[in-house]
């Protein structure tokens, strides 16, 4: 039996130091709220069954955080998104709040304590404190200013503005980092001890390096450094398929970066070095929801293999685990782990 606390593995991989064990996490929630077998519509209104939902998951398979990440609309629903919700889904946005520039002198920034869902998310992050009692990291989540244009506006009508009004652009950027920073401290003060800044939508698959070298990458930075004043680690995801785009995210100086499925731990560790903690990457979909116990044994091996040696790695998915995801791949994913994970690592050098 280990001496460290669940979230004491997490941490030292944070400050790039080599844990007891390699901490296991994973992006969980859809399948959390299959195995909970209540409707994701309950599960993205109501506090308790939330916190309940979270904690089941984590119990069953003896992970190491709570991934406290419902939909992508917490945030601007009570800002004029209209959201769909769904009882075998997660919800999407199907109205959005911007459709023209004069909504922009419209929009609000939430109140979180009272505003929309909100205060749901809020309560969870609370419940699961209160019965975890710091043993295991909370990971709350919220979108970079980036990706909030397009959420506020459409990704179609977001990127023509980056283009054609790039102060449109700037304007609705400014907004969402106000609305970052707001939701975090909300989430830091109530339980959250890191919290994924979410920016696929400035990922190479969208935009070009340029219009991250400008638009981006100073708006990551300074929400970070907001977080980090609250106390708070940030993790930052963008799914970037591009290694050297790495240098770049590097730049904002997060904590950890996430690695998505179409970069291997071991690229990039090989380009981020031992500059930031990253954690990742088992491909959610091909090895755990359709391969077999061999394939999941095999991917999770490469990445402790590839990223775990001198510490500052843990593993994780690389993307949301399935809904129909087989309970024995995600139960082999954390046996393997807890089996190869143990420092000093197998065949590190002395």
């Amino acid at each position: 039996m280990g001496k460290c606390r669940p979230i004491d593995n997490i941490l030292a991989a944070v400050r790039m130091e080599e844990p007891e064990r390699v901490a296991v996490t994973a992006l969980e929630q859809e399948h959390a709220v299959s195995i909970a077998g209540i409707r994701y519509s309950e599960f993205a209104r109501d506090p308790k069954k939330l916190a309940e939902t979270h904690l089941l998951a984590v119990r069953r398979y003896s992970l190491d955080w709570v991934w406290i990440h419902v939909d992508d609309w917490i945030a601007f629903e009570p800002m004029g998104v209209k959201v769909r919700f769904f009882d075998d889904k997660v919800p999407t946005g199907e109205g959005f709040a911007v459709k023209c520039e004069a909504d922009i002198d419209r929009l609000r920034i939430p109140d979180p304590h009272r505003d929309g869902r909100i205060p749901v998310i809020l309560e969870g992050i609370r419940l699961i404190h209160e019965m975890t009692r710091g043993e295991i990291m909370i990971c709350g989540a919220l979108a970079a200013p980036f990706s909030t244009v397009t959420l506020l506006r459409g990704l179609q009508a977001g990127l023509i503005d980056l283009y054609r009004a790039p102060q449109t652009f700037r304007r609705l950027m400014d907004i969402g980092l106000e609305v970052a920073k707001v939701y975090a401290e909300a989430q830091i003060e109530g339980g959250a001890h890191a919290l994924w800044v979410g920016d696929c939508m400035a990922s190479s698959r969208i935009i070009s390096e340029r219009h991250f070298r400008e638009f981006a990458l100073p708006y990551i930075k300074r929400l970070i450094e907001e977080i980090r004043r609250m106390g708070g680690i940030s993790i930052l995801f963008t799914d970037e398929k591009d290694p050297e785009r790495l240098l770049l995210e590097v730049e904002s100086n997060p904590e950890v970066i996430a690695i998505g499925t179409a970069i291997s731990i071991a690229k990039a560790k090989e380009v981020l070095g031992d500059r930031v903690c990253i954690c990742g990457n088992v491909d959610p979909v091909e090895v755990l929801l359709k391969g077999s116990r061999e394939d999941v044994e095999r991917a999770t091996s490469e990445c402790i293999e590839s990223g775990a040696v001198g510490g500052g790695y843990f593993l994780n998915t690389g993307e949301c685990t399935a809904r129909d995801m087989p309970p024995e791949n995600m139960r082999v994913f954390v046996e393997t782990a807890l089996k190869l994970g143990k420092y000093p690592l197998r065949g590190a050098e002395a």
